[in-house]
């Protein structure tokens, strides 16, 4: 909006930016470096202050609650509607960052091998961190969207409108398109294709769990053989003035692309 309608603009503050570059090879690269540095960051606060870390081995906590959930992919996509289970991965991570109190019970029942007792936890959990993110965990097991109201008369009790699956494949999908007419220059071969990834799994491991290449490889696959050649991506107006913030390890919108967004608006 402010790129279009600069003189409708004063001032603006801009939080969580997205990468204002045309590049998706860019841009995922940006962001499975910026997954990486989290875990990473994560572990390594754990081995540089162990008198306040709450588990005695914070990295093969992870590597065992990595390979528990890929175990039970199968429930994970029955359960929480989630297909791979390496993005439930991530959401553990972050539970376990901020609620370090709940974080040795949890790394006892992946120590144990006990996937009933994980999943129990992220269904009915009494921690902190799940209380303020019921909504995420009850979304994703289907209990939380309400069904056939009159303002959302296409959701479908059954998850099956309009096709099986649509509430699922329509939030990845929604996004996937949009990343598509944003941005450019991504794989028309396959080979080269599944080389990128694997080059990229290599640079940005996750700790071993392949979180940042799984999350980074949505954006990257949307423009997979895409017929686009006139990308419609914003490039700020450098006449506005305002705020344009960022945080240091955010996964999500990585620090990089709040620079890269502030040189847009000087």
């Amino acid at each position: 909006y402010a790129t279009v309608f600069p003189k409708n603009v004063n001032l603006l503050v801009l939080d969580g930016n997205d990468d204002p570059n045309v590049d998706i090879v860019e841009n995922t690269v940006d962001l499975a470096r910026s997954t990486n540095q989290r875990i990473d960051f994560f572990i390594s606060s754990c081995d540089m202050f162990p008198d306040t870390c709450p588990v005695d081995n914070m990295r093969g906590c992870i590597n065992e609650l990595n390979f528990i959930l890929k175990e039970n992919s199968d429930d994970i996509l029955y359960t929480f509607g989630i297909d791979n289970p390496s993005n439930l991965m991530f959401q553990l991570i972050k539970l376990m960052f901020a609620d370090f109190a709940g974080t040795p019970t949890l790394c006892n029942f992946a120590d144990q091998g006990d996937y009933d007792s994980i999943k129990a936890l992220l269904l009915g959990g009494n921690s902190e961190y799940i209380k303020r993110n019921e909504n995420w965990f009850s979304m994703k097991s289907g209990q939380f969207l309400p069904f056939d109201t009159e303002s959302s008369p296409t959701s479908g009790s059954s998850n099956t409108w309009p096709f099986t699956d649509y509430q699922i494949k329509a939030e990845l999908l929604t996004a996937d398109i949009i990343t598509a007419e944003d941005y450019a220059f991504g794989a028309y071969d396959e080979d080269q294709y599944v080389k990128f990834l694997m080059n990229l799994n290599q640079l940005y491991p996750g700790a071993g769990t392949q979180v940042p290449t799984i999350r980074a490889k949505q954006w990257y696959s949307a423009c997979y053989f895409w017929p686009n050649a006139s990308p419609m991506s914003p490039v700020g107006n450098p006449e506005l003035n305002g705020i344009v913030a960022g945080q240091l390890y955010d996964p999500y919108t990585p620090y990089i692309w709040t620079q890269r967004m502030r040189e847009n608006f000087k």
